[in-house]
Parts: C-alpha cells; sequence; structure tokens
C-alpha cells in the first residue's frame, strides 16, 4: 500500500517532481536533490523514500543510455571496466544505510542534498568550461574512486551523480557528453544493484516509485537530447538554483 496522501494532487506532484528530476540528471547531476526531499515531504518514510527514489533512477538511466547510444558517445568498453567496482561498492552503501534505525534516516538525505547542491553551485563552471578530451581512458588507480562513489550511491543516492559526473570529467578526463553518458551507465548500475537490497527489506514504494518514473522517463528523454549540447548544462545551475534550497530547508523545518 502506497504511503503517499490520498488525493490526485499529490500523484501529479510525483510526476511533474520526476519530470524535473530525469530532466536535471540527464544533463548533469542533482535530481535527487529534489525527489529525495519531496517524497519525505509529502509523507513517506525517510528510509522507504531512499529505496523508492531508486526505481525512477533506474528506468530514467535506462532511458538515457538509449538516446546516448544512438548519438554514439557511449564508451561501452571503458565504461565496463567501472561497472564492476561501483556495483560493489552499492551494495555495501545500500547494506550500511538498511542498518540504520528506522527513523534515522531524514538527516542523512538533508546533509546529501545540501553537499550535492554545494558541489554543484560552487564546480559547475569548472565543468562547463573543461576542454573536451578524446584519449579518455580508465586506469587501474582510478577504481577505487568509483567504489568509494558508489558506496555513497547505495547509502543515500543523492549526490552520487554529482560525484561520477566530476569523477568521469576531471580524473578520467572525458567531456560532458561522453562522461554524462558514462555517469548514466553507472547511476544504472547503482540503482539496480542498491534497490534489489532495499526491495528485500521491505523499504520501497512502489506506488509513488511508478509515478515519479512516468515523469522521469520523459524527462530524461528530452534532458538526454538536450545534453548533447555542451552550452545546455547551465540550465542544471539555474533549476536547482531556483528549487532545491526551497525543499531542503522544508525537510530541515518538518524534522528539526
Amino acid at each position: 500500500m502506497t504511503a503517499l496522501p490520498e488525493g490526485h494532487t499529490a500523484y501529479v506532484l510525483m510526476m511533474l517532481l520526476g519530470l524535473v528530476a530525469g530532466f536535471i540528471n540527464a544533463l548533469a547531476a542533482g535530481g535527487s536533490a529534489l525527489t529525495l526531499p519531496a517524497l519525505v515531504l509529502l509523507g513517506i518514510r525517510p528510509r522507504v523514500a531512499n529505496g523508492t527514489n531508486r526505481i525512477a533512477l533506474i528506468l530514467s538511466g535506462v532511458t538515457r543510455l538509449c538516446v546516448f547510444q544512438r548519438a554514439g558517445v557511449v564508451d561501452w568498453r571503458q565504461g565496463f571496466r567501472l561497472v564492476l567496482p561501483t556495483a560493489a561498492g552499492a551494495l555495501v552503501g545500500a547494506s550500511v544505510a538498511l542498518r540504520l534505525p528506522p527513523g534515522s534516516g531524514a538527516w542523512p538525505i538533508v546533509v546529501s542534498a545540501l553537499i550535492e547542491f554545494a558541489l554543484v553551485v560552487t564546480g559547475f563552471s569548472k565543468m562547463v568550461d573543461k576542454s573536451v578530451r578524446t584519449e579518455a581512458h580508465v586506469r587501474w588507480d582510478h577504481l577505487p574512486a568509483f567504489a568509494l562513489i558508489g558506496a555513497w550511491g547505495g547509502f543515500i543516492a543523492a549526490g552520487s551523480a554529482t560525484f561520477f559526473l566530476w569523477a568521469l570529467v576531471v580524473v578520467v578526463g572525458y567531456g560532458l557528453a561522453r562522461g554524462n553518458a558514462l555517469k548514466a551507465l553507472l547511476m544504472l548500475t547503482m540503482s539496480v544493484v542498491s534497490l534489489t537490497d532495499f526491495a528485500a527489506h521491505g523499504d520501497v514504494d512502489y506506488v509513488a516509485g511508478g509515478l515519479v518514473s512516468c515523469g522521469s522517463i520523459l524527462g530524461s528523454w528530452g534532458g538526454a537530447r538536450f545534453a548533447l549540447d555542451e552550452r545546455s548544462k547551465v540550465w542544471v545551475w539555474r533549476l536547482l538554483v531556483c528549487v532545491a534550497p526551497v525543499e531542503i530547508i522544508l525537510l530541515v523545518v518538518k524534522y528539526a
């Protein structure tokens, strides 16, 4: 049974939220800074919100990968080197999250949303201005970083897309379009592994997850196409600056 309040308004809000979050995640990162606080504010327990958020991440991740693959920007050979450490880290992170007391999950959501918002706002211009490299190559010493990011993503999800994109662009050396494509692959990997763990413990609201996913798929499709234009990334900053701080403040007020 869904934990959402009764009424069509909450359902419409969930779909609109998924639409915006999917668009943001496809462009760069930051969608979970919107979805996680909103799910909690709409009445879903924090740990269930943490698990539920991953349904939309999976379905929107598949959508983004399809768009990026059609554009020919997915570096599958290099990406598969990062899948295993990401999956291993996600399994560890989800296990830690599920061992927290049921009522203690709100503050990790607040902290992670603040971290993600700060990373995007303070470091985004450097990412946008970074020149595209064509010789990006995944080395063995890169793998621990992606395992750690996978662990963070398995634990809370919010912020992991930002961390993945930073690592792919700044550490490995991809341009934004190819970095976004591999970020979609790694987010999909992390989300599948962690959702399996949350679902096994009954911490997933499938109705809410389905509603968010309906909007997220459409938003991801449009965002992924828009993301192929390097000049589009400034819109992520504008969206997050307008919406994310309001949700974070409301969540702090609710649990303070």
